[in-house]
């Protein structure tokens, strides 16, 4: 085990891009407010991500492919303009596919040294096993980032 005083000589972590995936519900508020923090502790870029389920698309009407991508735009604007506000370099991205798939790929891609979640509930070791075995019928999105995932993952209970 690692002392206290041997662990006083070493560097913290430094992150220079977080990706903070969102739903833009309301809930998430808690979440994005920790990101930013995070991210103007360390003068980090926030990559904000929107991900367009299609699968579970809840619009309808006319223009209905395009009413995701539009609330999309909303909810990385909104953050967006909040992180600058607090003197953070947001990238805003919307991109369509299953959600935990889009958030991994683009983390690889855009190289990102932490991702920040949000987490729906307590689970249980049972839980997470169950979801990882694929014996769950859903499986959160979060779980699925937090196990998979190679870079740190923040998660914030919302």
């Amino acid at each position: 085990m690692t002392s206290t005083s041997e662990l006083a000589g070493t560097a913290a972590p430094a992150f220079s891009d977080l990706l903070l995936p969102t739903d833009g519900t309301k809930r998430m508020t808690r979440v994005v407010d920790l990101a930013i923090d995070v991210a103007s502790q360390f003068g980090a870029r926030l990559h904000v991500l929107y991900v367009v389920d299609a699968e579970r698309g809840r619009f309808t009407g006319s223009n209905a492919r395009q009413k995701p991508f539009q609330w999309g735009d909303v909810v990385t604007g909104d953050v967006a303009e909040l992180a600058r506000y607090r003197g953070v370099e947001p990238v805003t991205v919307i991109r369509e596919g299953v959600p935990h798939e889009v958030i991994l790929d683009y983390a690889r891609e855009a190289a990102v040294d932490l991702i920040v979640v949000g987490i729906d509930r307590p689970r249980t070791v049972v839980g997470y096993a169950a979801d990882l075995l694929g014996h769950t019928p859903m499986g959160t999105t979060s779980s699925h980032v937090i196990y998979r995932a190679q870079v740190p993952v923040l998660s914030v209970r919302v």
